[in-house]
């Protein structure tokens, strides 16, 4: 859906942000006798003067629109756009009138409330409050001869125009709804719905109808209303998931002027609900170990991208990370270093931190195999593989001929089903070595003893009897009473008995169908994020189809139906990303995942990919390092007070806290309480000898003494004893004023972090200057030091 300023744009031939230049600059002419946007549509310089400055796409390439003699393409990113929104909403109507937003404006929940929902409130009334995290307006479609003092000035008075004149327009298809948002928020108690006084937006209304579980689930209602209009912002859900939903597009969609100094929102009527209710990311954690803190990123990027489930590959051959209480010797022998494991209090913060963000935690002990991590501590329970009839000291994955597989797994996943609570739990079960059972003497005694033909005969026993000492385990722990299993295709493929409602994870093709058995599916074929070459490739995860294609499977499409497909989920295999890689790896190009697991309609790359440059870059203002989506380009930063710190220095400097029981903590408040706990010590200290020495008694007598002597001291005695009182009285007063002192200084000054912040920011841009003044012929070297 092209929103109206675009189609202007593309009607005067001057792209996308192009319509800006054209339609905002000749009414500026004419209201304010200036205009700071040329008229680029009537008057174009000669080719031959200056190169045309348009980006085009060919196949998964963006590159200049060049010369056909000009055989070396030259590959640039599409500009950003500001103020658009990623994922898609279903319906999107985007006025180009645009009004002005107060910083200091609050946002006002109406309905019913939970900590969830104040928590979402908290943090984006901080998201929003300045243009450090917002979209800019780039200054790639204006002419350079205007600063960015002049463009404000043109913008300001225009949205204060706009403010004054604009009306909601009957217009929209999707009115009828705008009338109900109305009504129903007439209903909260307290609502005002009067006009701004102060020119600008000024109020932020966010009413729910019912809160839903305490729980992200699978069946959570996402869905919610915007209105952007100058009565103000107003955001109605079913439910508080689909509250946090709407606050994340109400950021992406305010855009801040190209100095920072102001905020910005287009008239807009959204409707928005997601396509799947199952939109995940996959993480393994096992091959390369991923420190808490990039796994507390990722769920905060997952957020800002409106993915819901987040897969928890947490082990594997290589290492055992996860320090079970039950089995501790599993992470003590098998983790890479006793510092890199998950303990249960980092899995409960890890689970608090999704939750509050409306994101599932689904965990996965990939089972039988895949568990040579496992037989470091416990080789009793493996299954040794045997070449000729001769033992060799390899192992084929866990045992199914064995009780004390099954006692073992059992106790383990009691402990695992009782320390995460989503009722959804993936055993893995790909990649079984069936090869190596078939070797064993033991499990070939096994299957002759109990009549079977197959390893795979046993493993369909041992499934059956694993699954039901889970459920078992799983009644007094989950709110459903039960568990829902999740099984990689493999599972499908060898025909195991699994219940019912179990969902089947595709990896490998669309062929062999779930759906016709009536299974649920989750796809995950050609979204494996380890795979692609360079981040361009983007496209093909964008383009990518989830069902089967009904030209080439013309009999399984048809029986295939759409309803049995729920979701699925970008993965990330860690054998060739650690934690210094994989946000980068994953960041933007899963952004076009989100997008199509959100907006599922017929992929249009040239219109998503401005859109996915503009979410990079706001990723980056957010402090996620991503790395690159369609190639060179660069992200606007204000040049105002809100640009001199970006979000990479933030986290280089330390500015951002550690994410902690799902927000962040200020350094300065953990300052404050320690010193606060010293100063009171200090104060009981002082007063305890005080009362000990009966300090004030002493000081009343000296005083007297003092007096009735015209202070003068001739006794040794009277001397001694004036010092004694003297030095009681200094201590008390030394100690009161360092607890005056202390407590001055460890208010949060905001000012007293932005000066020390900008000192830090100065230094670091003087040697980026300096670096840029070096010569051309050693640029390369100088930007690679």
């Amino acid at each position: 859906m092209v929103s109206s300023i675009e189609q202007q744009g593309k009607e005067a031939g001057v792209g996308n942000a192009g319509a800006l230049e054209s339609t905002l600059g000749k009414e500026y002419s004419r209201l304010e006798g200036k205009a700071f946007l040329p008229h680029s549509a009537k008057v174009k310089p000669p080719t031959y003067n200056v190169p045309p400055d348009e980006v085009v796409r060919r196949d998964r390439e963006w590159n200049y629109l060049d010369s056909p003699l000009n055989q070396i393409p030259i590959p640039r990113a599409p500009a950003p756009t500001f103020g658009e929104v990623t994922p898609r909403p279903q319906v999107w109507h985007r006025e180009d009138t645009f009004f002005p937003v107060l910083r200091n404006r609050t946002i006002t929940v109406h309905g019913p409330s939970n900590y969830i929902l104040q928590k979402a409130v908290s943090r984006y009334e901080t998201l929003i409050g300045s243009c450090t995290k917002l979209s800019i307006h780039p200054r790639h479609y204006i002419s350079r001869k205007f600063n960015d003092t002049e463009v404000d000035q043109n913008l300001t008075c225009m949205a204060r125009r706009n403010f004054r004149s604009a009306r909601l327009k009957p217009s929209y298809p999707q009115y009828y709804a705008v009338e109900s948002l109305e009504k129903h928020f007439s209903q909260f108690p307290g609502y005002l719905a009067k006009a701004n006084s102060k020119m600008a937006i000024s109020h932020i209304h966010l009413g729910v109808r019912r809160l839903g579980g305490p729980w992200p689930n699978s069946e959570m209602n996402e869905s919610y209303l915007l209105i952007a209009a100058p009565l103000g912002i107003k955001i109605l859900a079913e439910e508080v998931w689909g509250a946090i939903r709407g606050l994340e597009t109400l950021s992406q969609l305010l855009w801040c002027s190209p100095s920072g100094s102001t905020i910005f929102i287009n008239q807009t009527f959204i409707r928005d609900y997601p396509s799947f209710l199952h939109r995940g990311l996959h993480l393994d954690t096992s091959r390369h170990y991923i420190s808490k803190h990039k796994i507390l990123m990722n769920l905060e990027t997952m957020a800002f991208n409106k993915l819901n489930v987040f897969h928890w590959h947490i082990t594997d051959d290589q290492s055992f990370p996860f320090v079970s209480r039950t089995f501790p010797e599993l992470s003590r022998q098998a983790a890479y270093n006793s510092k890199m494991v998950y303990t249960h209090d980092d899995v409960r913060e890890i689970v608090e931190f999704a939750r509050v963000r409306g994101i599932r935690v689904i965990p996965e002990f990939d089972i039988p195999g895949h568990t040579r991590s496992w037989s470091l501590s416990h080789p009793e329970i493996f299954a040794k593989c045997y070449d000729m009839e001769n033992e060799s000291p390899f192992y084929g994955g866990l045992d199914p001929s064995k009780n004390e597989t099954l006692e073992f797994l059992a106790s383990l996943f009691k402990e695992i089903v009782e320390l995460f609570p989503d009722s959804t739990l993936h055993m893995g079960f790909d990649e079984v070595e069936f090869n190596c059972w078939s070797s064993n003497p033991a499990i070939k005694k096994f299957m002759l003893d109990n009549g079977m033909g197959s390893p795979i005969d046993i493993f369909k026993i041992f499934t059956v009897r694993l699954l039901n000492r889970i459920q078992e385990a799983a009644k007094h722990v989950t709110l459903t009473g039960q568990r829902r299993f999740i099984f990689w295709q493999e599972v499908f493929d060898n025909g195991l008995k699994v219940p019912n409602n179990s969902l089947i994870h595709l990896w490998k093709d669309l062929n062999s169908i779930p759906g016709y058995f009536g299974f649920q599916a989750i796809v995950s074929k050609g979204w494996y994020l380890d795979s692609y070459l360079k981040p361009s490739e983007w496209i093909g995860y964008y383009e990518n189809e989830i069902y089967p294609s009904s030209h080439f499977y013309p009999d399984v499409y048809a029986n295939f139906e759409p309803k049995n497909v729920i979701g699925g989920e970008a993965c990330l295999w860690s054998e060739w990303q650690s934690d210094e890689t994989v946000i980068q790896r994953i960041w933007p190009v899963t952004s076009a995942i989100a997008e199509r697991l959100w907006y599922y309609r017929t992929p249009n790359s040239d219109e998503f990919g401005p859109r996915l440059e503009e979410q990079r870059c706001r990723l980056l203002r957010r402090g996620v390092p991503v790395g690159v989506a369609s190639g060179p380009g660069m992200c606007p930063l204000p040049s105002g007070p809100d640009g001199d710190i970006s979000p990479f220095d933030l986290i280089k400097i330390g500015a951002i806290g550690t994410i902690t029981s799902g927000e962040y903590i200020h350094h300065l408040e953990i300052r404050k309480i320690i010193l606060l706990i010293f100063c009171g010590l200090a104060l009981f200290t002082a007063g305890y000898f005080a009362g000990r020495q009966g300090l004030a008694a002493h000081l009343s007598r000296v005083l007297k003494t003092l007096s009735t002597n015209n202070f003068g001291i001739t006794g040794t005695s009277r001397l001694a004893r004036f010092r004694k009182y003297a030095l009681n009285a200094l201590f008390i007063c030394f100690s009161t004023f360092i607890a005056i002192l202390l407590l001055v200084s460890s208010t949060p000054h905001t000012s007293g972090l932005r000066s020390n912040l900008e000192h830090q920011v100065k230094g670091i841009k003087q040697k980026q200057q300096h670096e840029n003044r070096v010569k051309p012929g050693r640029r390369a070297t100088s930007q690679y030091k």
